[in-house]
C-alpha cells in the first residue's frame, strides 16, 4: 500500500487565482515589451534573452494551470490585444486546441491586434508543436487560415514550395503581401518578377511589401525608387522603407536622399516630422560629420530620443552604460 503521504503529494493542487491573473497580464505585456526593444538600437541580445525567460516562465504558469490559465486569457479577450491573443494561441497550440485557434482566426479579418498577436504565437512555439497544425492551414482556401499558414513558414524558415507563386498571383492584396514578405525572407529570387509586375497599381501597403521584398531579391533599381518614394510619404511603413532604401542604396544614392529630406526639414513650413525624419535619415547615413548637430539636437524633447538613438547608431556608444 502506498505511503498516504507520498500520496497525498503528488495531488494536482489548485490554482492560486492571484497569481495566474499576474501570469496573463505578464504574458501578455512582456509580449508588448519585446515586439518594442526587438527592434530598438540599444537592446542587446542578452536584454532580450532575459525578457523571453521571463515571458516563457509566465506563458508555462499558464500551461501548468490548464483550463485555469486557458479561462483567464479567454476572459482578456473582451478587449483583445496584440499580448492577450499571443498567449491564448499560445496556450492553444501548445494545448492542441483547434477549436479555440479557429476562434482566435475568426478574429483576424476585425481585429488588427488579432492578426499580430496570432502571428507572433506562430513564431514563438517550436517548430514540432506546428507539426500538423500548419498543413492544415497551407490547405485552406485564400483567406486568414491561409495567410498566418504562410506567415508561419516563413518564421519558421520553411518554404511552402507552389503555394507561394499562387498566392502571389492571388486578387487578394493582403494575400499578397503576406507572400511576398515570405518570398524574400525564404530568398526565392524565382519569383523577382512576380513582385516587379504592377505594383503601383496596388493597395499602399501592398506597394510598399512589393517593393521591399524586391530590394531584398537584388532589384536595386525599380524597388529602390518606390522604397524611397514610400518613405517620402508618411503612412505605417515611412520608417521602414527609409531604412532598407539607405542601407541597399549605393553611397552617392544615400547622400542625395539625405540631401532632399535635408532641404525638405529645412523648407518653410516644415513641421517635427521632417526634422524627425531628417535625424532618422542621418543615422542611418553614419557619417561622423553630422555628429555635432545631433548632439544639439539632444536639447530639442521632440527630438532628443531619437538624437541619442541616431548618436548611437554612428559611434557605437551606449548613452545609457555611460550614464
Amino acid at each position: 500500500m502506498p505511503n498516504q503521504t507520498a500520496t497525498s503529494t503528488l495531488r494536482p493542487r489548485p490554482a492560486v487565482a492571484v497569481v495566474l491573473q499576474q501570469h496573463a497580464e505578464e504574458a501578455a505585456l512582456l509580449r508588448h515589451v519585446r515586439s518594442v526593444l526587438v527592434r530598438a538600437p540599444h537592446v542587446d541580445l542578452t536584454r532580450l534573452g532575459r525578457l523571453d525567460e521571463r515571458l516563457a516562465a509566465h506563458l508555462d504558469g499558464l500551461i501548468v494551470a490548464g483550463p485555469a490559465g486557458r479561462a483567464l486569457c479567454l476572459a482578456a479577450l473582451e478587449r483583445p490585444g496584440a499580448g492577450e491573443v499571443f498567449a491564448l494561441a499560445v496556450l492553444a497550440l501548445e494545448g492542441r486546441d483547434q477549436a479555440l485557434l479557429d476562434h482566435l482566426l475568426a478574429l483576424w479579418p476585425a481585429v488588427p491586434e488579432a492578426r499580430r498577436g496570432l502571428v507572433s504565437a506562430f513564431g514563438w512555439v517550436p517548430a514540432r508543436v506546428l507539426k500538423g497544425v500548419v498543413l492544415g492551414l497551407l490547405a485552406s482556401p485564400p483567406g486568414p487560415a491561409l495567410e498566418l499558414g504562410i506567415e508561419a513558414c516563413r518564421l519558421h524558415q520553411t518554404d511552402p514550395g507552389p503555394l507561394l507563386p499562387a498566392a502571389l498571383s492571388s486578387p487578394s492584396p493582403t494575400l499578397r503581401a503576406v507572400a511576398a514578405r515570405a518570398a524574400a525572407e525564404l530568398g526565392r529570387i524565382d519569383l523577382l518578377p512576380l513582385l516587379q509586375s504592377g505594383a503601383d497599381e496596388q493597395p499602399p501597403d501592398l506597394q510598399f511589401w512589393m517593393a521591399w521584398s524586391a530590394c531584398l531579391l537584388g532589384d536595386r533599381q525599380q524597388a529602390l525608387s518606390k522604397l524611397f518614394e514610400v518613405s517620402c510619404h508618411g503612412g505605417p511603413w515611412s520608417v521602414r522603407a527609409l531604412a532598407l532604401a539607405m542601407a541597399a542604396g549605393t553611397p552617392g544614392q544615400a547622400t542625395e536622399w539625405t540631401q532632399q529630406i535635408s532641404q525638405a526639414a529645412r523648407a518653410p513650413g516644415a513641421g517635427i516630422d521632417e526634422q524627425r525624419r531628417l535625424v532618422r535619415t542621418l543615422a542611418l547615413l553614419g557619417d561622423l560629420r553630422f555628429v555635432p548637430w545631433l548632439i544639439a539636437r539632444m536639447t530639442e524633447p521632440a527630438l532628443a530620443r531619437l538624437a541619442g538613438e541616431a548618436f548611437h547608431w554612428i559611434t557605437g556608444a551606449d548613452l545609457a552604460a555611460l550614464d
